[in-house]
């Protein structure tokens, strides 16, 4: 797929992620009367903060282990193809007596 169509994926699930996360707040809106965010403390900012943290710290952790995880996978599967290549090049020893078959 080229970077266009790439593109055209990233800004459409991007958009329906808006959409969703509107539709999300509006019962907020329509019970207080405003916006969840208008009158936030300082300690829910702070445990907003913490939240947002661990779920960054999780996902960078699965980003890692999958990085590394490929990371070897290609390696093992690059290995294995260079055995098997190389065992392909060996040929058998013949010994030439002068003796006709």
């Amino acid at each position: 797929m080229n970077d266009y169509g790439k593109g055209c994926i990233l800004h459409t699930s991007f958009s329906i992620f808006l959409v969703l996360l509107a539709l999300l707040t509006h019962p907020y809106y329509v019970a207080n009367g405003a916006y969840p965010f208008e009158e936030i403390t300082v300690l829910e900012i702070s445990e907003l903060f913490c939240w947002v943290m661990v779920c960054l710290l999780v996902i960078g952790t699965l980003y890692c282990l999958g990085f590394l995880i490929s990371g070897i996978c290609c390696y093992v599967v690059y290995f294995v193809q260079r055995a098997w290549y190389l065992h392909k090049l060996r040929k058998p020893e013949r010994v030439y007596t002068g003796d006709p078959l």
